[in-house]
């Protein structure tokens, strides 16, 4: 994954393995979040520790200003597709939902968000 993402210029860290032998490298998405790709060694087994509901993520969202840089990123170069979207109104689109290749996990770009502390005036 790392070499494709390179050859298809995007930056992204060194492969590093933990402790336990899990290999992981890091990049940021075009908006400067940080993602992480990670491959478990074929020995690691993980199980939750008591009182967590699950051992994993189906649902990520983003603040995201610039939505044709996202495409490209999510879209173009990783693959994922339209899941969903829509607005408060019929004709806004405020969300965009875009769901992995091969499964069932998606992420959420969150369009149009003002910058934390902005009042917005109500109409």
């Amino acid at each position: 994954m790392r070499a494709y993402l390179l050859a298809h210029n995007v930056a992204a860290g060194p492969v590093t393995r933990d402790i336990s032998g899990v290999a992981h490298f890091v990049l940021h998405d075009p908006q400067g979040n940080s993602i992480a790709f990670v491959q478990l060694h074929p020995r690691t087994v993980f199980t939750a520790p008591a009182g967590q509901i699950s051992t994993r993520i189906l649902h990520v969202g983003f603040l995201v200003e610039d939505r044709a840089a996202a495409d490209r990123f999510y879209k173009d170069i990783l693959g994922f597709h339209l899941y969903w979207h829509g607005g408060t109104k019929e004709d806004e689109t405020k969300w965009v939902d875009m769901q992995v290749p091969d499964g069932t996990d998606w992420i959420e770009y969150m369009l149009n968000v003002p910058p934390v502390g902005t009042v917005t005036p109500l109409a």
